[in-house]
């Protein structure tokens, strides 16, 4: 598919039924999930209100497809200048949410991997003040890494006739689609999947070892 790719209307109506089908499934876990997070007990703690924060952008992000990207795609709405500001606004907020999750995906596998196969460590640093920062951390820096998007020359768009989140056409936007969008979200990811993989791996050790000693014993 090429950047010149035409839809039909029919096309359009596929692709923009499929995406609110998906959202509003999306929506329905993501509410269920930050219920369990704040009807559970034992998800009161830094890696919980991690998980409840990623299930606030979820459900903040499926109610921007359901109430702009789907119906601009399946009506092709016009985008005219007085709705420039509302469209800027939205398109922050997919992104900045984005971050948040990505972020908060981040630290709870850092914590994860700190209660896991730093206990001791753990213990000493696991306090409201620490609990309180992952969280700040997690709201500000998408905040501030994103703002370029809003303020500067560098915003994106979905475009409602390629049906496609698209960067300005400009050195600031394609850098910022290369650099910022692609290439620190490939090492975002890849650190999360390590860190996780490590700490599925010292986990299933540590199981292991406690039943190997269970049957010397």
């Amino acid at each position: 598919m090429t950047n010149d790719t035409v839809f039909s209307n029919d096309e359009r109506q596929i692709w923009g039924i499929s995406m609110l089908v998906i959202a509003i499934i999306g929506l329905l876990l993501y509410c269920i999930a930050c219920f369990l997070n704040l009807a559970v007990k034992e998800f009161r703690n830094a890696f919980g209100y991690l998980c409840l924060s990623d299930g606030i952008c979820g459900i903040a992000i499926m109610v921007q497809f359901i109430g702009y990207t789907c119906p601009v795609t399946m009506l092709m709405y016009p985008q005219p200048p007085s709705y420039l500001w509302i469209i800027a606004i939205t398109n922050f907020n997919m992104t900045y949410l984005y971050y948040v999750s990505m972020y908060a995906h981040s630290f709870a596998s850092i914590n994860r991997f700190l209660a896991i196969c730093k206990p001791l460590l753990y213990r000493k640093i696991d306090s409201t003040r620490f609990v309180s920062g992952l969280l700040i951390c997690t709201w500000v820096i998408p905040f501030i890494q994103t703002s370029p998007y809003f303020f500067g020359d560098c915003s994106f768009y979905f475009d409602n006739t390629l049906l496609q989140w698209t960067f300005t056409d400009n050195p600031c936007g394609q850098n910022f689609s290369f650099y910022i969008d692609f290439l620190y979200n490939c090492i975002l990811m890849l650190f999360i999947f390590a860190i996780d993989c490590y700490t599925l791996f010292v986990l299933r050790k540590t199981l292991y070892r406690g039943k190997l000693n269970n049957i010397i014993r």
